[in-house]
């Protein structure tokens, strides 16, 4: 069984049946769990090899396969402006009461922001030959961290101008217009491109009219967000705020 050095005490890491690793900084006794949950300890800050390198040794344990393009660091401090995005969305959601399937939409994305965005994701690969190799993705943590090592998941995110978000079977050669065919897209919907954000945090944008259809391909655990068209003028920018907030999406 592998425990990583007990002379380091204050690094904390616990994992669940996902993975998730909490990463917290103080100067309590040395405790490492591995049953049920993965507790790491280390009694100063450490590189990400090292935690990366121990979270995977537990994790092998566990007999669980890591799916890299969807592996996640994590701050544990709310996004910037996340709750400014669920205020704008709840106003919205209030002011088109009258347009229910609009209004739905709304409130419906408000709900699962407030639930499902609770960290800010850091911009940073975990693969440990990426990182290994390269000092300046190699950073030293310092603070309170949650390290996300996923299986890969069989589904992909609908996001947006539908009446509630919807999770969709992930298919292979599937283009963002097929996966929308059974989404109950709203009239104030965007027509022409849809938002794919990879599981890994890159944000591209996808053709879905048939003058601009063209292919490309989306990962699993990938997110499909359909912008608004019609939206306040006090509200123009709502589609990037909530776009960097999925962005902080993790796969569980």
């Amino acid at each position: 069984m592998y425990l990583p050095n007990l002379r380091y005490k204050v690094c904390t890491f616990i994992a669940s049946a996902f993975f998730a690793l909490n990463v917290t900084y103080t100067y309590a006794n040395t405790t490492v769990l591995i049953t049920p949950t993965t507790e790491l300890q280390y009694s100063k800050p450490v590189r990400l090899t090292q935690v990366v390198e121990d979270a995977v040794k537990n994790r092998r344990m566990l007999n669980l396969p890591i799916y890299w393009l969807g592996s996640s660091l994590l701050d544990t401090s709310n996004p910037v402006d996340k709750h400014t995005v669920i205020e704008k969305l709840n106003t919205l959601a209030q002011s088109e009461s009258n347009e229910s399937s609009i209004s739905k939409s709304f409130a419906n994305n408000a709900a699962w922001i407030n639930k499902n965005i609770t960290f800010k994701k850091i911009n940073t690969p975990l693969d440990f030959d990426a990182i290994r190799i390269s000092r300046p993705l190699n950073p030293i943590l310092e603070g309170t961290y949650q390290i996300i090592l996923p299986q890969r998941p069989d589904d992909i995110l609908i996001f947006g101008a539908i009446e509630k978000p919807l999770s969709v079977k992930w298919k292979p050669r599937t283009s963002a217009l097929q996966y929308l065919t059974n989404a109950n897209v709203i009239r104030s919907a965007e027509n022409s491109y849809v938002t794919v954000i990879q599981p890994d945090g890159h944000v591209e944008k996808h053709p879905i009219a048939y003058w601009n259809d063209n292919h490309h391909d989306i990962a699993p655990g990938a997110t499909i967000f359909i912008g608004y068209q019609a939206l306040f003028s006090n509200y123009s920018d709502l589609n990037n705020d909530i776009i960097s907030m999925l962005i902080n999406r993790t796969l569980r």
